[in-house]
């Protein structure tokens, strides 16, 4: 626990105080009590000596104790902390001494670091990948809510209304909503990442085969478990995301039967986007309407579904493309991902790039992509961005079938920006006026 807190602090602010023992205000020295920030290097080797301390005393399970931390959650915490300082070291720069950023010389043994702590997971930990259905999507939407622990390494345990939580509440879809919903729209530019799936290409590559007619089909089939997108079925009918509805050249946006039940400007709490969140959501064959607090699907922290793509992109960090390839497989053929499923075609940047993306989508809404792209230090692109949506027209032909027509627009009026400094937050006026040692970070 002390180095998860430890790596929760340290991707947020670079170096921290570390402190060992617990603190007196009556009997501990005064200089003990304002100490100065530690280098980010020193915080993430304490890190990675106490989750190594916690591999050896830790069991391999707790039987009948769902939710405690197992030798293999420990290790877990080593495969992903070793990697972000790897990538750190690797992409970003040391500043102030060294309180931000790690030297350059250390990412390769940071990232040989992860990749070891993955291998032994992958090899000797018993967890397996979640395969318990046939279909690609439905597997992978029930990965997240049968709570099987084939893949599940470690997980925060939810209760329904006794220790229960608001994920439905808060994000189904606006027509489905008791009191709440859809606080989530993903953007056209994350849907545009997944692979179509005849041709293992992204949309906008040339002979992916994308039809932009039928733009969701065809598709990666992660894409149809992550996203809710026009008249998907989702408890017991489908959703009609539509703003409007053409008829013999006429179309009607009013607040009748022209504009579907979730239609943009249906409702200020309906989509901004066009899309829906699916990821986490109960669903059933009819509305589930879920209370405040009722929710009970557990919070998944570490899967094995991650460790093979730590271990992936240690793998080609590291040169090694076949071993690279090697981890990226498994997961690929379990999302269905029939072509291109070892990433053949690509080698060198652009395989690093398709391993990354990997992550984008099989890691979607499980709180990484934020911080992915803050350690390979590219966040000042990835995040400073128009967000885009998808308009979605009915037509009504003379022959009475409905058909779609689909149009990008800008989703917010003025693009997001993501500066260099953001790379770290700021430790902020109110802790350096109590303590004078710390030294705010760049940019601040």
């Amino acid at each position: 626990l002390r180095a998860f807190c430890y790596f929760e602090m340290v991707k947020r602010y670079g170096g921290v105080p570390i402190i060992l023992e617990a603190q007196n205000p009556d009997i501990t020295p005064q200089e003990e009590l304002f100490p100065p920030r530690n280098t980010e290097k020193e915080v993430y080797d304490q890190i990675l000596a106490d989750v190594q301390t916690a591999f050896e005393i830790l069991p391999d399970n707790w039987p009948s104790q769902e939710g405690r931390a197992t030798k293999w959650a420990a290790k877990s915490l080593e495969s992903r902390a070793a990697l972000y300082a790897a990538s750190i070291a690797k992409y970003g720069s040391l500043q102030l001494d060294g309180l931000v950023g790690l030297p350059s010389s250390e990412a390769q043994t940071y990232y040989q670091i992860s990749l070891n702590a993955s291998q032994t997971i992958i090899l000797e930990s018993g967890h397996s990948l979640f395969i318990q259905y046939p279909d690609p999507t439905e597997n992978y939407t029930r990965l997240f809510l049968d709570e099987s622990d084939d893949e599940t390494i470690f997980k925060k345990i939810w209760i329904p209304f006794e220790k229960g939580h608001s994920y439905d509440l808060r994000n189904v879809p606006y027509s489905y909503r008791l009191d709440w919903g859809s606080s989530m729209s993903p953007t056209k530019q994350f849907v545009d990442s997944y692979e179509v799936l005849s041709s293992g290409l992204l949309p906008s590559e040339p002979g992916s085969g994308y039809d932009e007619t039928n733009p969701w089909e065809n598709r990666d089939p992660r894409l149809k478990a992550t996203i809710i997108t026009n008249n998907d079925v989702f408890q017991g009918a489908p959703v009609e995301i539509w703003y409007g509805t053409e008829r013999d050249g006429n179309i009607d946006t009013g607040n009748g039967t022209g504009i579907g039940k979730d239609g943009l400007g249906v409702h200020p709490d309906a989509t901004k986007t066009g899309f829906y969140v699916r990821k986490y959501l109960e669903d059933g064959s009819n509305p589930l309407f879920i209370p405040q607090y009722y929710s009970g699907q557990d919070c998944i922290i570490f899967r094995l579904g991650e460790i093979y793509l730590n271990a992936a992109e240690a793998a080609i960090e590291l040169g090694n493309e076949g071993l690279a390839r090697d981890y990226i497989q498994p997961v690929r053929e379990r999302a269905g991902l029939t072509q291109n499923l070892r990433l053949e075609p690509f080698s060198g940047n652009e395989l690093r790039d398709r391993i990354r993306n990997e992550r984008k989508l099989e890691l979607a809404f499980e709180d990484h992509r934020y911080w992915d792209v803050r350690r390979w230090r590219i966040a000042e692109e990835a995040l400073s961005i128009q967000v885009e949506g998808v308009r979605t027209l009915r037509v009504i032909t003379p022959s009475g079938e409905e058909t779609f027509i689909y149009e990008t627009f800008d989703a917010e009026e003025n693009p997001m920006n993501f500066f260099e400094r953001h790379y770290y937050m700021p430790i902020g006026q109110d802790r350096r006026n109590n303590n004078d040692k710390l030294i705010e970070n760049p940019g601040y």
